[in-house]
This record gives structure tokens, C-alpha cells and sequence, in this order.
């Protein structure tokens, strides 16, 4: 089992701009098995812009900064490195479906370091089952609309890989 964090970064005036890529790269051989997906957004000053951050599948994805394989967490230090590709900073991707969205660190009016509560999603919850990446599949967290400067977006990714 594997986590990553993409640690706390500021929002982003691009629109559109994708967050986070997690991939299961063509000819990988496994299946992802997605556990948990966590979201914590917070406004460090005051914005009054409300953007949503969408959560989709992915059929592609390039570009953007590869993220090292010592940048994720083994649950279990002895098992191998991972098979995904995770990238950041904007990274191309083919969106697929859409899957969830996350509500905005900010409300649509001024307010100065806002925060909702933890937004968390538990694969392994009744309510889900089972959320399997094949090989060539992949999820994306991305907004669709410009952000502001002030807001923040932490992520977190729990995953294994298997057959």
C-alpha cells in the first residue's frame, strides 16, 4: 500500500489547471486499487473567488512535473517502488467521466481564512466498493475555472497495486 501528499499549494489564477495526475501506465501489468482520496483546502488571506476542484478519470496524462518514486510513502518500507505515475504542476490529461467534486476553500464572499472540514473519500467504504485503475487508466484532481492566489490545496492519495 502507497500514499502520497502533495504538500499545500497555492491556488491558481490558471484556468483550466490540473492539480494531480495518478496513472497506471499502459503494459504496467497490475490494477490500482484506490483506497482513500483527502482534501483540505483552506484561504491563507482573504478571496472571494469560489472554485471548485473536480475529481475525474483519466485515459492519458504527460507533462507536468513527475513526481520521484522516493516522493511516495510505502506502508510496508520493504514492498517495491510503485507502478503509477504521479505529476504535478499542471500535467496534460485526457479527462474521462467525472467522479466527484470537492467544495471550494473559499465561499463566494470576502472572508479571510476560511476552511470546510476535511473532505475525504474511502474507497473502501460500503457506500463505494471497490475503485480499480486498469492499465492506461488514471485520476486527475483539476479545477475548471480560475482560482485565487490565497486559497490552498493539500491532497493526499492512498492506493495499492495488484493484480
Amino acid at each position: 500500500m502507497y500514499s502520497f501528499r502533495l504538500p499545500t499549494i497555492g491556488g491558481q489564477a490558471t484556468a483550466p489547471y490540473t492539480f494531480l495526475s495518478l496513472f497506471n501506465p499502459v503494459g504496467s501489468g497490475v490494477s490500482v486499487y484506490l483506497h482513500q482520496l483527502q482534501l483540505a483546502p483552506y484561504a491563507a488571506g482573504t478571496s472571494t473567488v469560489a472554485t471548485t476542484t473536480l475529481l475525474n478519470r483519466i485515459t492519458a496524462a504527460s507533462d507536468g512535473t513527475l513526481q520521484a518514486d522516493s516522493t511516495v510513502n510505502k506502508l510496508r518500507t520493504a514492498d517495491p517502488d510503485p507502478l503509477v505515475e504521479i505529476r504535478t504542476a499542471n500535467p496534460t490529461v485526457t479527462l474521462g467521466a467525472g467522479i466527484i467534486h470537492f467544495a471550494p476553500p473559499v465561499q463566494p464572499t470576502t472572508v479571510s481564512s476560511y476552511s470546510p472540514s476535511v473532505q475525504e473519500v474511502n474507497f473502501m467504504s460500503d457506500q463505494w466498493g471497490n475503485f480499480i485503475l486498469a492499465a492506461g487508466e488514471g485520476i486527475a484532481f483539476h479545477q475548471i475555472s480560475a482560482g485565487d492566489a490565497d486559497q490552498r490545496w493539500p491532497f493526499t492519495i492512498v492506493w495499492s497495486e495488484g493484480q
